[in-house]
């Protein structure tokens, strides 16, 4: 049986996917609703949605492609800006 995702986890991996973006580290947060979980991105004075209407794995799922493709591209960017 999968483990349940807290809202504590989301909190984490919104964290570490703010921070591998070069974002600070309240970037990225999680909201709950009656629909499902919402995975918010500051905006200016506002949010944009980065997923929406998402199961709390699948809003794990999320977060973790997000801090993942972030550090690829800071790895392959240093790789190319070093040559």
């Amino acid at each position: 049986m999968a483990s349940r995702v807290t809202a504590d986890t989301l909190a984490f991996y919104a964290r570490l996917a703010s921070l591998a973006c070069g974002l600070d580290p309240e970037a990225i947060w999680t909201q709950r609703s009656a629909t499902g979980v919402a995975v918010l991105r500051r905006d200016g004075a506002g949010a944009r949605p980065l997923g929406e209407c998402l199961t709390p794995r699948e809003a794990l799922n999320l977060l973790k492609g997000v801090q993942a493709g972030a550090e690829l591209f800071s790895s392959y960017a240093h790789q190319v800006l070093t040559k």
